[in-house]
């Protein structure tokens, strides 16, 4: 809610406030039930203790705060409840409890020195997003996290996750329980990996009286892959003529020239050619652009400077939680 004295007021600098100044403050104030406009070096509006809701103009912000250098709203604080909340009720459109913008900075920051996390964001309702992050610009990220501390996790998922796009990593493993000791120790295995976009099938045939045996593979093998490889292992004795007597075709290949009865391992590898894999190749050997050579993704491994593909989701140069800390 404002009245004469808050359009009047001056800044917190001690200057008066101009009649262009004056009349903005009206605008905002007739949207806002907390209104604060602050000079450099200081907070529009600096605590908050109590605000009517009933103040509020239908449509209007609840609380407003403009600045020309300094945070618009520099402090809301509570010992015991939120410091302070934002929730839409509304049926009509899709609209947000809390927005931020900003043209070089963040938009929305949070911190936190506990051992909760700086921003939060829960779904209650079905198919919603606790959290929705997207990129317009060029080249911009949807997410870009940091871990700044010894040990960190940039990313944490305590749960599936799904990747539509293309997934690269420096490296890749499991790690569960260790099946032998699981509450002493961890147990990893590295990820298989090609140049190509390649399917490994495997298993065990046992031949018939006449050496032969016929491998049958699901339906759709032969429209998801291509370029098959073949490898064959005889089991208990040598089998010197065994081989693939008949490729896949058919959804089965065909293995001949073993003994009666022998156990046989195979294995099929095949290259993806479905329609995403088609449009969508992992090459092998990439240059790196201009600005990124001589710089490295592993800094710390040459001893040289990062690519920018990595310092560009920062502000500035320096760390993630210092930028935060400086724009909160």
């Amino acid at each position: 809610m404002t009245d004469d004295s808050t359009m009047s007021a001056g800044y917190s600098d001690g200057r008066e406030v101009s009649p262009d100044d004056r009349g903005r403050r009206a605008r905002l104030g007739r949207r806002g039930l907390m209104l604060g406009v602050a000079a450099a070096g200081a907070g529009a509006v600096a605590g908050l203790a109590a605000a009517d809701p009933a103040g509020a103009a239908n449509g209007g912000a609840v609380l407003l705060g403009e600045s020309n250098k300094a945070t618009a709203t520099t402090a809301i604080t509570s010992k015991k409840a939120n410091a302070f909340g934002a929730s839409y009720t509304g049926t009509d459109g899709v609209f947000v409890g809390v927005f931020g913008t900003s043209t070089t900075g963040y938009g929305v920051t949070g911190q936190t020195t506990g051992s909760n996390a700086g921003v939060g964001g829960i779904a209650t309702g079905e198919g919603a997003s606790g959290v929705y992050a997207a990129s317009d610009g060029e080249n911009g990220y949807g997410v870009f996290a940091v871990a700044g501390g010894s040990g960190g996790i940039s990313v944490y998922a305590d749960g599936n996750a799904t990747v539509t796009g293309t997934l690269s990593k420096g490296g890749g493993s499991f790690r569960i329980d260790h099946p032998l000791d699981p509450a002493g120790k961890y147990l990893y295995h590295s990820f298989v990996e090609s140049p190509d976009m390649m399917n490994v099938y495997n298993g065990t045939v046992e031949l018939g009286l006449d050496g032969r045996a016929t491998v049958e593979l699901p339906e759709w093998f032969e429209a998801l892959n291509r370029d098959y490889r073949y490898q064959l292992t005889a089991i208990g004795k040598a089998a010197p003529d065994l081989h693939i007597s008949e490729e896949v075709a058919g959804g089965r290949f065909s293995i001949a020239g073993g003994k009666a009865g022998q156990k046989v391992s195979w294995q099929v590898t095949g290259i993806r050619q479905d329609a995403w894999a088609k449009a969508n190749r992992i090459p092998t050997e990439v240059e790196k652009s201009p600005e990124d050579q001589g710089r490295y993704l592993h800094p710390e491994l040459f001893g040289g400077e990062a690519i920018r593909e990595i310092t560009r989701g920062r502000p500035n140069s320096r760390s993630t939680k210092e930028d935060v800390r400086a724009h909160t």
